[in-house]
């Protein structure tokens, strides 16, 4: 009788443990927003010098290798890549908050006045629940962090000081490696750059 419990127990583990390291390792998009600023040219736009620009602020999980994550999250539906960025190098100017023009001329002098390095993907880890997507891209190293069981990941598509589109998702810190990060940033990247289904916004801004 015992030998037969520990076949059957044996059996169930070798049919379900696969299933189980499965879900343990996938992630969970829990917001996306898209705002009426972004356009789906706006990637290949902003990553005409070679790839995206791709910040990384927050805290990520330990043994991340920046290099190695971006090296493997790629623009949905484009050839190009990302160039990991550190805020400071020319490359990537900090956004200007203090501009006395309008919110269009803003845009329109961002976007064709800055070489198109103003168009960026900016990565927060583990930000503050009550973090406002707009920080990514106007303060988002003022953005306080916190850790958990699970790695939180925000993801922006910033113009400027500007939120283009944003999006979360939760990975259990367990399962949190640099590749399962990137195949979850990948899948992400993809919902933020899906176009609304009926063409519009609600008065947050996000879709419908």
């Amino acid at each position: 009788m015992i030998n037969r419990r520990k076949r059957i127990v044996n059996f169930l583990l070798a049919v379900c443990g696969p299933l189980l390291v499965g879900c343990a390792e996938q992630s969970l998009i829990t917001h996306v927003n898209q705002r009426p600023l972004f356009q789906p040219s706006l990637l290949s736009y902003g990553a005409q010098d070679g790839g995206l620009p791709l910040e990384i602020h927050g805290n990520p999980p330990a043994g991340m290798d920046a290099s190695a994550l971006a090296a493997r999250v790629h623009l949905p539906g484009r050839s190009e890549g990302v160039r990991l960025m550190t805020r400071g190098k020319e490359q990537v100017p900090p956004p200007s908050l203090d501009t006395p023009v309008p919110f269009v001329q803003d845009r329109l002098r961002t976007m064709l006045g800055s070489g198109g390095r103003n168009v960026r993907l900016a990565l927060i880890f583990n930000p503050h629940v009550q973090t406002l997507p707009d920080w990514a891209c106007s303060s988002p190293d003022q953005i306080p962090s916190v850790s958990g069981e699970n790695v939180r990941v925000m993801a922006a598509f910033c113009v400027g000081a500007h939120l283009a589109a944003s999006g979360q998702l939760r990975l259990p810190s367990t399962a949190a490696t640099t590749e399962n990060l990137a195949k979850s940033i990948n899948v992400l990247l993809s919902d933020m750059s899906t176009p609304p289904l009926r063409g519009g916004f609600d008065t947050n801004g996000r879709r419908f």
